[in-house]
């Protein structure tokens, strides 16, 4: 009896660790404070150079919905640096978008929080197109993105190696008239303790499977608040 009892109560133990330890690798919404800020770099995997630098800050909170202010200079492909663009822009503060296309309401659901491995979830938007030409219509683009919790990885970023979790989306995009399709997929991974992306790397593909545009962007500079 006392041997059922004390392999009871190891199973017991057990289990409990074992949910532990799914709850601590578990991910809440990130929670902003005014002041925060972000600096990254964007480097094409083709040519291997810099195509873009920005700054993400925090100008405020409100609620569910935070104020940014982004800085991005674009670098030319003769290493030419353009002059910074700025802009000011309300969101989310759990890094979701909504959207309006005509007249319905979407959601763009990067992150279906708490984001632990294994996680999975699916979302669809549409978006219209400028035209490409003075007489032409514009296009209707449809995205379906499947996404997935990959696990915890660790990260190499400037000022040293964090714990992320990785997160994969692959998505298929469509237009009509005339009607063309293609694929991507966005990997990013997301360090809790920084409330950002250190890194992502994005690969479009065409229709018959070629790699199309590459780009890596990783976290350079942070100022985070606990």
């Amino acid at each position: 009896m006392r041997f059922i009892n004390s392999k009871i109560l190891r199973i017991a133990v057990l289990f409990l660790a074992t949910l532990n330890l799914a709850h601590a690798q578990s991910v809440d919404a990130p929670t902003f404070v005014g002041g925060e800020k972000w600096e990254y770099q964007k480097r094409d995997l083709w040519t291997d150079k810099v195509s873009q630098r920005f700054t993400v800050k925090i100008l405020g909170v409100s609620g569910d919905f935070v104020r940014r202010s982004f800085e991005t200079t674009n670098i030319s492909n003769n290493g030419e640096i353009m002059k910074p663009q700025s802009s000011e822009m309300t969101g989310r503060a759990d890094l979701n978008e909504t959207v309006i296309f005509h007249g319905e309401k979407m959601t763009k659901l990067w992150y279906q929080w708490p984001l632990q491995p294994g996680k999975k979830w699916s979302f669809q938007f549409r978006a219209e197109l400028a035209p490409s030409a003075p007489n032409a219509a514009p296009q209707i683009m449809t995205t379906n993105i499947n996404a997935e919790v990959k696990g915890w990885e660790t990260v190499e970023i400037a000022s040293g190696k964090v714990k992320a979790i990785k997160i994969e989306y692959k998505s298929n995009w469509t237009t009509d008239s005339p009607a063309s399709t293609g694929d991507t997929v966005n990997t990013v991974w997301y360090c809790p303790e920084l409330k950002t992306q250190v890194k992502n790397v994005f690969e479009t593909f065409a229709a018959d499977g070629s790699p199309q545009a590459r780009t890596v962007t990783a976290l350079v500079l942070y100022q985070a608040k606990p």
